[in-house]
């Protein structure tokens, strides 16, 4: 009976190495593929345990050395090993939903931006670099200029663009993970996604640590006013935008089957772009009307 479990962890191994060493090899610039690693090392650890989380880690890390130096299979494996603990750490805790949404957001958009901001350094390439770089590119193909601030401040804005996909990281990822271990009868999943709200206290509470970020950046580091001000205002604009979907997807979940809700959803995400501001108005609107609290309060009646 022992051979036979043992043998069964050996495979179950193994085929962990493979498949994280396959995604490794195919990954390439595919944000899915390697948002993917991370959720995998992370169920894991929370499935089969830190030994075999730590094996299947150093052994695809030194599969890696394969096919790149180990500059660039650190760069790659560390923060991806950093992504698995922290998801690892919040799924143990004690936090509630929205709470490890958010941290894993946080330090999520940290790595990335930081990832990115090393890469721009290693590389010596400046914002004003690229920024010359794409007005080269545009300026043979159109009719008129367009000033130099607005190239600068469009690739200034990479933080919160990088805030953007970690966000979207930090809930799949998380969904994912949870949803595995509630299969494996090992955890909760996270069952009411669409009942997480940002509250008039939580508004407030993220228009002061902008502040605070506000302030630190421009007097502490010199870093430029309007580069800053433009990712602030960004990163505020996603956390309503998702406020908004949320309720939108509340309010809509009651009168709707499993496909037709599919269907809906489907074409939002092909035309996001027409969606998106209806979703930040009802964003803002649900922090000081709370429209999901008075639909809980009709269904009572």
């Amino acid at each position: 009976m022992d051979i036979s479990k043992n043998i069964n962890k050996i495979v179950n191994i193994l085929f962990y190495i493979c498949l994280v060493s396959i995604l490794t090899i195919t990954a390439g610039d595919s944000f899915l593929l390697l948002a993917s690693i991370p959720i995998i090392f992370s169920a894991i650890g929370l499935d089969k345990g830190i030994g075999e989380f730590l094996i299947v880690f150093a052994s695809s890390f030194l599969i890696g050395l394969i096919f790149g130096d180990i500059k660039q299979n650190c760069l790659f494996f560390i923060p991806i090993l950093i992504l698995s603990l922290i998801q690892i750490g919040l799924i143990k805790s004690n936090l509630s939903d929205k709470y490890q949404i958010v941290i894993n957001f946080a330090l999520a958009s940290l790595l990335f931006i930081g990832i990115y901001k090393y890469q721009m350094i290693t590389e010596n390439i400046s914002i004003a670099d690229m920024a010359n770089e794409m007005k080269e590119a545009f300026s043979s193909s159109l009719e008129y200029d367009i000033p130099d601030r607005v190239y600068e401040t469009s690739f200034a804005l990479y933080p919160s663009i990088l805030s953007g996909l970690a966000m979207l990281y930090s809930l799949f990822s998380l969904k994912i993970v949870r949803n595995y271990l509630a299969y494996k009868n090992k955890g909760e999943d996270i069952k009411n996604l669409n009942t997480i709200r940002l509250s008039k206290s939580n508004f407030i509470t993220l228009i002061a640590i902008c502040l605070v970020i506000y302030f630190v950046l421009s007097f502490v580091l010199s870093v430029p006013v309007k580069y800053i001000g433009a990712n602030l205002i960004a990163i505020v604009i996603i956390f309503l935008i998702l406020n908004g979907i949320l309720t939108y997807d509340y309010l809509t979940m009651r009168r709707a089957g499993v496909i037709s809700r599919g269907m809906r959803w489907f074409f939002i995400i092909m035309f996001f772009y027409f969606f998106m501001f209806i979703f930040i108005l009802l964003g803002i609107s649900d922090i000081f009307v709370d429209f999901r609290k008075k639909i809980r309060r009709i269904d009572e009646k």
